[in-house]
């Protein structure tokens, strides 16, 4: 499995600006395993919690991924450091 295993090639992605969502009360990732992966993926990692669960069908969330990808792609003028201080 380790051929899988994000944790194991997160630290390849060092240059890359990743967002990592996880549910608070997510049944198939351990909140451990959400910091985890957050270590494995560097400083550049944005990392966002939210109460729900797995599903993440919360506008909060939709958004928050939306202001990353704009802040990333250089859209809309919005900033990564101001969803994630949400």
């Amino acid at each position: 499995m380790r051929d899988v295993d994000p944790i194991e090639h997160l630290p390849a992605l060092t240059e890359t600006r990743i967002l990592l969502q996880f549910a608070r009360s997510d049944f198939f990732i351990a909140a451990m395993t959400g910091l985890e992966l957050r270590k494995a993926a560097g400083e550049s990692t944005v990392l966002r919690t939210y109460d729900g669960e797995h599903d993440m069908a919360m506008d909060e969330v939709r958004e928050d991924r939306l202001h990353f990808l704009e802040d990333a792609l250089g859209y809309g003028g919005a900033s990564t450091a101001t969803a994630s201080a949400r």
